[in-house]
């Protein structure tokens, strides 16, 4: 038996251990907890039309340290992200990066379609349920079938995160703020003002005084775009026309300047400078509940030129691209206290604009495909098997949409009849494949067939499909529109940097759907409801 003393000092050893074994496992969980990144306060989502990889590397000598060469050197590079579905365009690539899925389920197959209802072309923004600030438009994003990475955060904070959306163009304004943003803003191409819809909750006031003073009706008459570096430094595009200076004074396109502005290396500054104020003049940012602003800038070409027409142009606008991508990077990196608690992303939508046809000099196979000549005969040869009637109701997107409610009430067999035009469809120059509905839905699997069943939405999509010879350009008389066909591999980058993020080159394909899961998982909230893809987690 031991003695009271006794009993006393094992009684006091004990609680020694039991003191040192808790200060040594709090000292542990402190330790761990270190090692665990914190959440971003701020992710700043840029995407930008008609990216190229290719070019990134070529034009890096003009760029400055910050921009590109701050996310190739010290963020994870996705030198090869791409889109799973057939001709992306700036709605549809859009959906898809904010979405995490791609068209077939989000709805969004491009930037318009046939509704068989109105028998006529709508766009996929469209909303007469609306009104617009400082625009006629009656827009929403009503059509997006699924919930994005910017409504995701909101229900993940009780809608207390900030979402901001800022572009040139109302379709990637609204598609990446999704349902629940603060608000989205664009250019109205017709009088320069920066312009939402009721749709959101606000107009923000910053908007509203940028719009009295600075926005583009105020300032278009002053800008003009001339080379930003040496003309003798653009030497990483050849062109067999002459190559000299080049200046445009937005002023002489007169009732057209601010729609050509907004195809042109210009306006990546003025998306910078309303992004500026937004962090100059919200909370955006500010606290631990994380916020999200997307941006989309612009890398096409100017006024549907081809690359060999304004071979120092695009050269130019990537320069420029460089130096507004690392004004907003330090703005957001300001504004959220630093490198760790920021997140970057920069995307792209995966597609190029128009090209001319090859020089005829070279004799490269080409020519015209009128897709309104095409459907008039057609309808011709389907009234010749089936009787009078319009049995094509219209086309769009490299799609045809049959008369379905005709098919019913003559009880005509559809399958047939669908049969019969996609194999007079392919009797055409310039046709290489045409495809059934039905054969893209339940066909045997091919590459070519999977991309198009991937951007199939069955209440949307057209009754045939069809793919033109490379080469060849689709016009139509009626929209004076057309694009060359050409089945080149783009290289679409996809890169992540901030937070935490490692320096790495992934040079492996990654599809664009990972996107807003893998933002998702670092921000600790539910991935958007469609996005299927595994987040990368090891970046």
């Amino acid at each position: 038996m031991l003695h009271p003393e006794n009993k006393l000092q094992v009684t006091d050893h004990r609680m020694k251990l039991l003191l040192v074994t808790a200060f040594a496992m709090l000292a542990l969980a402190e330790g761990k907890a270190q090692n665990v990144p914190q959440t971003p306060r701020l992710v700043v989502s840029i995407t930008i039309d008609q990216l190229r990889y290719d070019y990134l590397e070529r034009f890096s000598p003009l760029f400055c340290e910050h921009g590109f060469k701050r996310l190739m050197l010290e963020g994870t590079t996705c030198r090869d992200g791409f889109h799973n579905f057939i001709n992306p365009d700036i709605a549809s690539a859009t959906a898809a990066i904010h979405t995490g899925t791609s068209p077939s389920i989000n709805g969004i197959i491009g930037r318009e379609w046939f509704d068989r209802q109105k028998e006529r072309l709508v766009s996929c923004i469209d909303d007469r349920n609306y009104l617009g600030n400082y625009t006629k438009q009656s827009v929403s994003p009503e059509k997006l079938m699924v919930s994005t990475l910017a409504d995701e955060l909101k229900i993940a904070t009780q809608d207390k995160a900030l979402v901001y959306s800022i572009a040139a163009e109302a379709e990637s304004a609204i598609l990446a703020a999704g349902r629940n943003a603060n608000s989205a803003l664009w250019i109205n191409e017709e009088n320069g003002k920066w312009c939402s819809t009721t749709y959101y909750k606000d107009m923000p006031y910053w908007a509203n005084q940028y719009n009295d003073t600075c926005s583009p009706d105020n300032t278009i008459e002053k800008y003009e775009w001339r080379p930003l570096l040496d003309p003798k430094t653009y030497v990483y595009l050849t062109t067999e026309w002459e190559e000299k200076d080049f200046r445009y004074d937005f002023k002489d396109f007169r009732a057209l300047k601010f729609k050509k502005f907004i195809k042109s290396a210009m306006v990546n500054e003025e998306i910078a400078n309303m992004a500026q104020q937004c962090f100059d003049n919200s909370k955006i940012g500010e606290d631990d509940i994380p916020d999200l602003l997307a941006i989309t800038l612009y890398a096409g070409n100017f006024d549907d030129k081809s690359t060999i027409e304004c071979a120092l142009e695009i050269q130019d606008t990537y320069a420029r691209l460089d130096r507004q991508l690392a004004r907003i990077i330090d703005m957001a990196a300001k504004k959220s206290g630093g490198h760790d608690r920021l997140m970057v992303v920069v995307t792209a939508t995966g597609y190029v604009g128009k090209e001319n046809a090859d020089l005829k000099k070279y004799r490269i196979p080409s020519g015209e495909f009128y897709i309104n000549r095409c459907t008039a005969l057609l309808n011709m040869y389907l009234m010749a098997k089936h009787g009078q009637g319009n049995y094509v109701a219209g086309y769009s997107n490299n799609q045809i949409y049959l008369n379905n409610e005709l098919i019913k009430e003559r009880k005509l067999n559809y399958d047939s009849l669908a049969i019969d035009a996609t194999e007079f469809l392919s009797t055409f120059d310039g046709i290489a494949n045409a495809y059934t509905a039905k054969r893209i839905q339940i066909g045997a699997w091919d590459p070519a067939l999977q991309q198009w069943r991937n951007i199939f939405n069955y209440r949307r999509s057209g009754d045939i499909m069809y793919d033109l010879q490379p080469g060849w350009s689709s016009r139509d008389e009626n929209s004076y529109e057309y694009r060359i066909d050409r089945a080149n591999f783009i290289a679409s980058p996809i890169f992540f940097w901030g937070s935490n993020i490692k320096s790495e080159l992934i040079e492996t394909p990654v599809n664009n759907n990972v996107v807003a899961p893998t933002v998702a998982y670092y921000l600790r909230i539910r991935a958007p409801n469609a996005a299927a893809a595994r987040p990368m987690t090891n970046i």
